[in-house]
């Protein structure tokens, strides 16, 4: 027995010892084992999602592709560096440049292609009879605008592709909204203006049937139709105001009378900005004075202030302030022109434009935006109630609030940068040339441009070659007004450089006929301060032999300069007294010149002649 008990309680140790393992494993681990278990039970259980329809994919693929391509164009606009070495020196291209700038556009067009082929597909692919009617119509109408902007599609593939999009307002009954055959009809009138097989009045027409189509049987607007009536007549008046400015002026007082009646405030300015535009288009200053000082009554300007009575977006606001200050410059009102400069700088640093557009807003007074015009106003009629009901217009969801507007493009707000320097230089500069301001303007407008023309500006590709064209024209007026005051200061060291870089800019990009008149009328002045008159007189000869491609107003202006200074240099000359009387009879039939000026040179021609009785 003794034997037995150690044997026993050795088995009992041994039993315990195998059971041990069994006991020692852990609770969490079983659990988490079963939950997993449980956890795919549940998904195999569950359905699988959807798979997402091919036309999403494919917007999706064109938004992307559009996005990639918007931000390579800002380095299309750059230009490699080789094109701006100075005169004299040769202009070597860099091949690594050349070859970054190719490969930028090769993408760029990559991207753009395969944009048009997912919009392709979602209209003729095999999964095209499933898609809703909206969504077809929407992704046909991006193809069209694609087309038109960024390739030279012929006008039979678009017009098929608006053909088409009728047939899908046709067959789509009410599914449609209001909008669809206005925005087909646009198009189409875009189509025809890249035509060049179309004439103006084929067009001329096509916007006429357009505006038709805005009209109801009665004669009145339809209220859905109000905002495609303003974008055609703006169409209109762009298409029709160099042809014909009379019927032009006609269509913009009727718009004006619509809008007033209508109390759409923003589209009245709008419009009212368009006159004044078109009148200083035509020179017609009286016509421009008159506009100005309704449009300052009517907005409540305060240039001091830098602060209106009727609240307007800023870009418009801007437009009428480079108008208004434009036109004073051009009357020799300097005082004025320099408040209305120093204003327009105040409200620029805060003008935000899409792609060198904005919006002006139809109905614009149900808009939180826009505060409650003053009594004085002809708005007060039909605005005199919105102060009892901003608090409920404040208060209201955003889908309630109305947000009919019409896009109008204007220009890149570099380009608007650029062009309000060198507005401010022409504004400051004085006869004598001592305002260090207007140097500093300058100098800032130029630099400005420089610096565009090197980093690029944010513009479609399509837009781009004018971009570049006008940021070029604009250095070239800017080399001139610098060349101007080189003279006037008498360093004439450099006003000879300016102009010869005037010479290298117009031949390289092709401008040389429209400024070498002016460039050659300079040339005479520089030549005139040297005591160079033999050569100030063969330029003055060659400017008026480069007058014929400007428009008829410059070259009155020119043809005057000319022929007067012609007279000072010839009047000490007794033996060309008659070519001056000449001049003199020819002077006359010019409006530029004024009795003053006149009398006065045949005061001299007669003195210089020795007949004091004329002269008397």
């Amino acid at each position: 027995m003794l034997s037995t008990t150690p044997s026993s309680s050795s088995s009992t140790e041994q039993s315990r010892g195998h059971t041990e393992p069994t006991q020692a494993i852990p609770k969490p681990l079983i659990n988490n084992t079963q939950q997993s278990i449980n956890h795919e039970e549940q998904q195999q259980q569950q359905p699988t999602p959807p798979d997402i329809p091919v036309h999403i994919t494919l917007l999706y693929l064109t938004h992307l592709h559009l996005t990639t391509a918007s931000k390579i164009s800002r380095t299309l606009m750059t230009r490699p560096s080789y094109s701006y070495q100075l005169f004299g020196t040769p202009s070597k291209p860099n091949p690594t440049e050349t070859e970054t700038h190719q490969s930028h556009i090769i993408q760029y067009r990559r991207h753009i292609l395969i944009a048009i082929n997912c919009l392709r597909s979602i209209l003729y692919g095999s999964e095209s009879l499933q898609i809703p009617i909206q969504f077809k119509f929407n992704a046909l109408i991006w193809l069209i605008k694609i087309l038109i902007n960024e390739t030279h599609s012929n006008r039979y593939q678009l017009d098929q592709l608006v053909q088409y999009g009728f047939l899908i307002i046709k067959k789509s009954g009410l599914q449609l909204d209001h909008d669809s055959r206005f925005e087909l009809t646009e198009l189409d009138i875009l189509i025809s203006l890249q035509d060049s097989t179309i004439s103006f009045r084929q067009i001329k027409k096509q916007v006429e049937r357009a505006i038709e189509l805005t009209y109801q049987k009665n004669g009145s607007i339809h209220a859905k139709s109000i905002k495609w009536y303003y974008r055609f007549q703006i169409l209109y008046i762009q298409i029709n105001s160099p042809k014909d400015y009379s019927s032009t002026q006609e269509t913009i007082q009727s718009v004006l009378k619509t809008s007033l009646t209508r109390g759409d405030q923003e589209v009245h300015i709008l419009f009212k900005a368009i006159e004044i535009k078109l009148a200083l288009d035509h020179s017609l200053f009286t016509l421009v004075g008159d506009l100005v000082d309704s449009i300052i009554k009517l907005v409540g300007f305060k240039p001091n202030e830098s602060s209106t009575t009727l609240k307007l977006c800023k870009p418009l606001e801007s437009f009428l302030v480079v108008l208004i200050g434009f036109y004073y410059y051009e009357m020799g009102e300097i005082e004025l022109g320099k408040e209305w400069v120093a204003y327009l700088y105040r409200i620029i640093e805060d003008l935000q434009l899409d792609n060198g557009s904005f919006k002006v807003f139809i109905d614009s007074s149900v808009l939180p935006n826009h505060s409650t015009v003053q009594i004085d106003s002809p708005f007060t009629r039909k605005f005199g109630q919105i102060s009892m009901l901003d608090e409920e217009i404040r208060n209201e969801p955003k889908s309630d609030v109305a947000k009919d507007f019409i896009w109008v493009k204007l220009m890149p707000i570099e380009l608007i940068q650029a062009l309000v320097s060198l507005i401010s230089a022409s504004i400051h500069l004085d006869a004598y040339g001592k305002r260090p301001k207007a140097l500093t303007y300058l100098n800032e407008g130029i630099q400005k441009i420089d610096e565009f023309l090197m980093k690029g500006i944010k513009v479609r590709f399509s837009e781009m070659s004018n971009c570049i064209q006008r940021l070029i024209r604009m250095k070239i007026e800017g080399i001139l007004m610098m060349s101007q005051m080189s003279i006037i200061r008498s360093n004439f060291l450099l006003a000879d450089q300016n102009l010869l870089d005037l010479i290298r800019i117009t031949t390289l990009t092709q401008q040389w006929p429209r400024y070498a008149s002016r460039i050659c009328f300079l040339k005479a002045m520089l030549s005139q301060s040297t005591m160079n008159f033999s050569l100030a007189k063969q330029s003055l000869s060659s400017s008026l032999r480069f007058l014929k491609p400007l428009s008829i107003q410059i070259r009155k202006q020119i043809k005057v300069l000319v022929i007067t200074t012609s007279l000072m240099l010839e009047i000490d000359e007794v033996d060309h007294s008659n070519q001056c009387q000449e001049w003199l009879e020819e002077l006359k039939a010019f409006e530029g010149v004024s009795n003053r000026s006149r009398i006065a040179l045949e005061i001299v021609l007669a003195l210089k002649c020795g007949e004091i009785v004329r002269a008397k």
